[in-house]
């Protein structure tokens, strides 16, 4: 039982910000404890049916298509509880003369869905796009170290916007969506922004920075979905799948990789640390 481990029950909606399992129904929350990973948790939970709703729990684990190969967004959806499995989706992603920020993004996106869905059609696709946008200019990934140089001074101590086109698509249903989260940088010195583009952490990021790396000590304000900054609005994708899976779908909820070991089963049961 929990209270043998020294963990704090108490009766509410239980919530697993740690394990990325959200909004579990249940009776009790496991409060200030970290797990190594969700099957630890789904261990825990197993072990104690008679305390949470074991069969919500397994349904909340989703399993989709991530088509994109960004390591961020990959990592954001297995933090939220996604089993996923990536097909990097390879497509020309410069933008037509004229294009709106925001339809550029959702066109990319949705050229990436379309790629993965020749692929895999049993899944949930989740696809994106993100550039930043200051005063009109759209910034995507800068091509070298000068272009990355020049990005920083535009944007140093300056609000600028995140914008990230999603496309989730089942079959032949689809929800798009496009997120804007508003950034203020620090004013940025010469010096910094050398010091900066020569850790080349600039290289692969929308907008030449990475909000959850080396730059977040030049972060001021962030207005919005801190997800999106990194690369992916987590808490739109999953509203976008559940309207989705409004269809009928179960293979929606197909993530579920069967009840881990138990403890007395497990050869190293997973230890909380308090």
């Amino acid at each position: 039982m929990f209270l043998a481990l020294g963990v704090r029950l108490r009766s509410c909606e239980a919530l697993w910000p740690l394990s990325g399992l959200h909004s579990i129904r249940g009776e009790c929350l496991i409060d200030r404890v970290q797990y190594r990973c969700e099957d630890d948790v789904l261990a825990i939970v197993t072990a104690n049916a008679d305390a949470l709703d074991v069969d919500y729990v397994r349904k909340m684990s989703m399993r989709v298509i991530l088509a994109s190969e960004s390591p961020r967004r990959a990592e954001l959806l297995k933090a939220a509880g996604f089993d996923i499995e990536v097909i990097p989706s390879r497509i020309d992603e410069d933008r037509h003369d004229g294009e709106a920020a925001e339809d550029y993004v959702l066109r990319v996106a949705q050229a990436k869905a379309d790629v993965a869905a020749h692929n895999r059609k049993d899944l949930p696709i989740v696809a994106a796009d993100t550039i930043v946008v200051l005063d009109g200019h759209i910034m995507g990934k800068p091509k070298d170290d000068d272009e990355a140089t020049r990005m920083l001074r535009m944007l140093g101590g300056r609000t600028h916007e995140v914008l990230t086109g999603v496309v989730v698509r089942l079959g032949g249903r689809q929800q798009g969506h496009v997120e804007r989260t508003r950034v203020r940088l620090g004013p940025l010195s010469p010096a910094e922004i050398a010091w900066y583009v020569g850790t080349g952490e600039p290289r692969d990021k929308a907008g030449a920075y990475a909000v959850q790396g080396l730059a977040s000590r030049f972060i001021e304000e962030i207005g919005g979905s801190y997800t999106n900054v990194v690369g992916l609005p987590v808490a739109a994708v999953y509203r976008l799948l559940r309207e989705l899976g409004q269809g009928g779908s179960d293979r929606l909820r197909q993530g579920y990789r069967g009840p881990p070991k138990l403890y007395a089963e497990a050869e190293d049961p997973p230890l909380p640390i308090l």
